[in-house]
C-alpha cells in the first residue's frame, strides 16, 4: 500500500512539474508590458524678478512653459506667487522654487517664462546675456533673473535680490 502512495505521489508529482512548465513556457511567449519611463527630475528655478524696472511686488504669478511641461498645477510648483517683493523662490532648499517638469521633457527642450501672463526675458549668468527662452536641464537649480515691460536700461546689471 505504502508502494502504491509513493508511485501516486510521484504521478502527481511529475504531472503538476509539468504543467508549471508548460505555464512558464506560455507566459515567456506573451509580450511584456513595457514599463513606464522614469519622468526626468525636474529644473527649479528661482531669482530676482522685475517689472517695468522695478521689483515686482508680492503676490505676482511666475509661470514656465514649454512644449511636454506641466503648467497650472501650483501644487507641484508651476505657477508659483512669488511671496516677497521682487524676487521668486530662493536658494535655500526650502524656499519655493519654480518647478519645471514633465514625463516627455528632454534636455535642451525650451522653457518659456510668463510673469503676470506677460511673457518674460530671462538672464542667463554663463553667457551674460538676456533670453527669450531657456534650456530644461534636468536636476539643476539655477538662479535665472526674469524680467518684462518697459525700458531695459539696467540689462548688464540684474537687479540683486537678497
Amino acid at each position: 500500500m505504502n508502494r502504491v502512495s509513493a508511485k501516486r505521489a510521484l504521478s502527481i508529482g511529475i504531472c503538476f512539474m509539468t504543467a508549471a512548465a508548460m505555464l512558464c513556457g506560455l507566459l515567456g511567449t506573451l509580450p511584456v508590458a513595457a514599463r513606464p519611463a522614469i519622468p526626468p527630475l525636474p529644473h527649479e528655478f528661482y531669482g530676482a524678478l522685475t517689472i517695468d524696472g522695478r521689483p515686482a511686488s508680492t503676490g505676482t504669478t511666475v509661470e514656465a512653459r514649454g512644449e511636454g511641461v506641466l503648467t497650472d498645477v501650483p501644487d507641484k510648483g508651476n505657477p508659483i506667487t512669488t511671496e516677497e517683493a521682487g524676487r521668486y523662490g530662493g536658494p535655500s532648499p526650502f524656499d519655493p522654487k519654480l518647478i519645471v517638469q514633465g514625463e516627455d521633457l528632454q534636455n535642451g527642450d525650451q522653457i518659456t517664462f510668463y510673469v503676470d501672463g506677460v511673457q518674460a526675458e530671462c538672464y542667463d549668468p554663463e553667457s551674460e546675456t538676456w533670453l527669450d527662452v531657456y534650456a530644461f536641464q534636468s536636476g539643476m537649480t539655477p538662479k535665472l533673473d526674469l524680467w518684462t515691460g518697459g525700458e531695459r536700461w539696467w540689462a548688464y546689471m540684474p537687479f540683486v535680490a537678497r
